[in-house]
C-alpha cells in the first residue's frame, strides 16, 4: 500500500471516529434536552415526584451565591414549590454539551415564571428567574440523571422589579 493511500485511509478512519463521537454527543444532547423538558413539564403540572425522578440520589445544587442544596433538601423544596405556587412555567435551553463516557457536562439556560399567591391581600406576585448552570449528567443504565447543578448566573424579578442583585460566579 502506498504511503499516500495509507494516509488517506487514516484520515477516513479518524473522520469516522470523530463523526461517531459527534453522534454520541448529539444523541446525548437530545436525550438530556428531553430530560430538562420532562422536569419543566413536571413543574408546570405541579408534580414534584416526576421532577425529582430525574435527579440522582446524591444530587447536589450549588447556587450562584455558593449555597449548597443536597438531594434531601431539594425534595423538600420541590414539594413546597409545587404546593405553594399557583403556576410554574419553565424552559431550559442547552447551550453546550460535552460527553465523556457516561458523563455529560452541560451548560444550560433556564427561564422560569412562577406565580405565587401573596400571603397579604388577594394579589398574586410573579417571580421571573433566568439562570445559567453548569450541570453534570450521569448515564445510568441508558437513562440520563442529573447529578450536579452549579448555577453560574442568576437574575430574578418580582413583579417586574429586581428581587436581588444579579449573581454571577465561575464554577469551582
Amino acid at each position: 500500500m502506498s504511503p499516500l493511500r495509507r494516509i488517506a485511509l487514516c484520515l477516513i478512519a479518524a473522520s469516522l471516529l470523530l463523526c461517531s463521537a459527534c453522534s454520541r454527543s448529539g444523541n446525548a444532547r437530545a436525550e438530556i434536552q428531553t430530560r430538562y423538558d420532562a422536569m419543566n413539564a413536571a413543574l408546570k403540572s405541579k408534580d414534584a415526584d416526576k421532577f425529582l425522578a430525574v435527579l440522582t440520589p446524591d444530587f447536589e445544587q450549588v447556587g450562584a451565591d455558593k449555597t449548597s442544596i443536597k438531594r434531601a433538601k431539594m425534595d423538600e423544596i420541590a414539594r413546597a414549590l409545587v404546593k405553594e405556587t399557583e403556576q410554574i412555567d419553565s424552559t431550559s435551553t442547552i447551550e453546550q454539551v460535552t460527553v465523556t463516557g457516561d458523563r455529560a457536562d452541560v451548560t444550560v439556560v433556564t427561564k422560569q415564571k412562577v406565580t405565587v399567591k401573596n400571603p397579604v391581600g388577594d394579589k398574586s406576585s410573579v417571580v421571573e428567574i433566568t439562570s445559567t448552570s453548569q450541570d453534570v449528567w450521569k448515564n445510568d443504565k441508558g437513562e440520563w440523571k442529573l447529578l450536579n447543578s452549579a448555577e453560574t448566573k442568576h437574575e430574578a424579578l418580582k413583579d417586574g422589579q429586581p428581587l436581588a442583585t444579579p449573581t454571577t460566579r465561575k464554577r469551582d
